[in-house]
């Protein structure tokens, strides 16, 4: 039943996801479902949401141009201090270093291959 939950999270990540949504999903208690959920993933609900926000948030930093701005809220996140916050408690950079980062090795690979 925490499959189903973390499968829905992956494919929904921009969504709003509450842990009363999700333990709906699995007919369990908010109670049961979050110590559940924590057995299973090794995080809480909100933890692991957040990590696949970022994660996400991640490939569109190297996949793409589009501002940072929008890239927090097209990951789900509510406004851009959070992102930032998060972002930098789990990658140990900013999304901009992270971009930086990504598009010089980018460019490094290009080169390699030439």
């Amino acid at each position: 039943r925490i499959g189903k939950v973390i499968d829905y999270i992956v494919n929904n990540f921009a969504d709003e996801i509450s842990v009363k949504k999700a333990a709906a999903m699995t007919s369990m208690s908010s109670t049961t479902f979050s110590r559940n959920f924590q057995s299973v993933t090794g995080h809480t609900f909100v933890e692991f949401v957040n990590r696949i926000r970022i994660g996400q948030a991640c490939s569109m930093l190297y996949a793409t141009n589009d501002q940072v701005s929008s890239i927090c809220f097209d990951v789900g996140f509510q406004n851009l201090a959070n992102f930032n916050r998060h972002f930098l408690r789990i990658k140990n950079m900013t999304p901009s270093a992270y971009r930086q980062i990504a598009q010089t090795e980018l460019a490094h690979q290009s080169k390699e291959m030439q």
